[in-house]
């Protein structure tokens, strides 16, 4: 959680992030909550991998997840984007891709879906990924 104080209110923003207060009041970054994955011996925030993906597409229904692939260690990272009327061009993706995330953190595999289904709390519903 990251504390917000602006001149109309506090507030607090779920970012994903532990921190730790010293006896100074300073803040610390402990580690990261939430899904990721370990893949080429370094975590992958799938939250980052799904926010950076977002920027580049425009797109907003995006989930990112591990996979396992036989024989290997760890997990691979799959990118699911809902992209209904296939405006993701595909080649300049893959270009964005490479400038905006570590080698380790790109996604192994992609899937274009035209939607992508949320439970109520807004979890992905994975069977229909």
């Amino acid at each position: 959680m990251t504390f917000c104080k602006s001149s109309n209110s506090n507030s607090l923003k779920s970012t994903g992030d532990v921190l730790k207060r010293d006896a100074q009041c300073f803040y610390y970054f402990q580690d990261r909550i939430g899904d990721s994955f370990r893949w080429k011996s370094e975590n992958v925030s799938t939250t980052k991998v799904q926010d950076i993906i977002g920027g580049i597409t425009k797109l907003k229904d995006i989930v990112v997840y591990p996979v396992k692939i036989p024989g290997t260690e760890g997990s691979a990272g799959m990118a699911a984007i809902a992209d209904p009327d296939d405006h993701v061009d595909l080649d300049s993706f893959a270009e964005e891709m490479m400038k905006s995330l570590p080698k380790y953190a790109i996604p192994v595999f992609f899937r274009k879906v035209k939607q992508i289904q949320f439970t109520g709390k807004l979890n992905t519903v994975p069977a229909n990924i």
